[in-house]
């Protein structure tokens, strides 16, 4: 007798089964935990969303436009700035009014620095910005009462230990204060590029000398008598001819040049032999007189030269030129010209911009003035 087959059983589960079971199991787990974070960032950028747009909106303040695009500055950031530049020192309304100027006009200028700093590829370091904060917040050798001659130089980190309660104190934040730092550092390194760039080593200058005189009409006293308490006057008029006629006669008859000066000039400081490139000599006597002493032959008496070109100019230079030649600038020298090459350049390069100003606008002047006298009032509150 044969034995019977067995049947096999519906709910038995194979082991291949089993595994395709629980792969099946862990990826729908997968979708689920997928899902859930999707749905979970989904909600809460709707709250986000919905809490941004309740919120009150900072006003803008500022708007500067420039090569590098546009940036606006709302009033949370301008009273942050207000705060960084000693807001909490003022005392009156006039300085108030002042500091809230000078402290927009620091904004602008930052703002045209740090777009200027990128087209010149110039930037700051983080080793720049952390030594100019530990420069700002050691104190001078030798100060104090039992300061040491030559004190530690303390790390960035302890100083910033050191004065954190002082952003504190003044409502600001570390990272407000290096942006500020930032900014002041690569306005510096822009100043000092141009200026190097700008200015050579050498430059053609003369030695000369001159004598000024003014042809404005004087007074004449007119009244003789003693008992007279304001006798009269009346104007006489200066021939600059025959002025500069005498000169130059007495000049070629071996007088002093200096001492001629002394008698005729208004005033005797160009009469000093000195070495002057041609833009300092535009800056202090004028282009015409600039023009005159870098062409005029050496040793030769000039004619009379108008010391600027306005109708009404009573004022005359006699020039003469001694040397002319290309020599190293001076110190002195080099500072001057280095200013003026970079004012020259940043108030081209300022043409580039432009700034808007909405402080004025109806509504942002209360919303700033509110807000300012809440920043003050924490600082003194703070203080109490």
């Amino acid at each position: 007798m044969s034995k019977s087959k067995k049947e096999r059983s519906d709910w038995v589960i194979t082991k291949g089964q089993l595994a395709r079971w629980q792969k099946e199991q862990q990826r729908q787990r997968r979708i689920i935990i997928i899902g859930s974070i999707v749905i979970a960032v989904v909600i809460a950028l709707i709250i986000y969303a919905i809490y941004d747009a309740a919120k009150p909106n900072s006003p803008i303040v500022l708007k500067v436009t420039g090569p590098q695009g546009e940036r606006s500055f709302d009033r949370d950031y301008y009273i942050d700035m207000m705060r960084l530049y000693g807001i909490r020192a003022v005392t009156s309304s006039e300085e108030l009014s002042s500091k809230a100027s000078s402290t927009l006009q620091a904004m602008e200028i930052n703002e045209i620095f740090r777009q200027l700093a990128t087209e010149l590829n110039i930037s700051v370091a983080e080793e720049e910005i952390q030594a100019r904060i530990i420069e700002n917040f050691t104190p001078p050798v030798g100060t104090g009462t039992n300061a040491p001659a030559n004190p530690a130089t303390p790390t960035y980190e302890e100083s910033i230990a050191k004065f954190s309660q002082s952003f504190v104190y003044n409502g600001v934040s570390l990272n407000q204060y290096r942006e500020v730092i930032a900014t002041e550092i690569l306005g510096n390194k822009v100043q000092d590029y141009i200026s190097k760039r700008d200015v050579p080593d050498e430059v053609e200058q003369v030695n000369f000398q001159g004598i000024q005189i003014d042809t404005a009409p004087v007074p004449v006293s007119t009244g003789t008598s003693i008992f007279i308490e304001n006798p009269g006057t009346s104007t006489q008029n200066v021939d600059l001819q025959e002025i500069y006629k005498e000169i130059k006669t007495r000049l070629e008859a071996g007088e002093d040049f200096y001492a001629l000066a002394e008698e005729f000039s208004i005033s005797v400081d160009a009469a000093v032999l000195e070495w002057y490139p041609r833009d300092i000599i535009a800056m202090f006597y004028g282009e015409a007189v600039a023009e005159a002493v870098f062409t005029l032959g050496l040793d030769t008496l000039s004619g009379p030269v108008p010391s600027n070109s306005a109708e009404d100019n009573t004022k005359y230079w006699i020039l003469r030129v001694h040397q002319r030649e290309v020599r190293p600038l001076e110190e002195s020298q080099r500072q001057f010209m280095e200013t003026m090459a970079f004012n020259e350049w940043f108030e081209q390069e300022g043409l580039k911009f432009s700034s808007e100003i909405k402080i004025d606008d109806e509504g942002i002047r209360e919303a700033v003035d509110k807000a300012l006298a809440e920043a003050i009032y924490k600082v003194t509150r703070d203080e109490g």
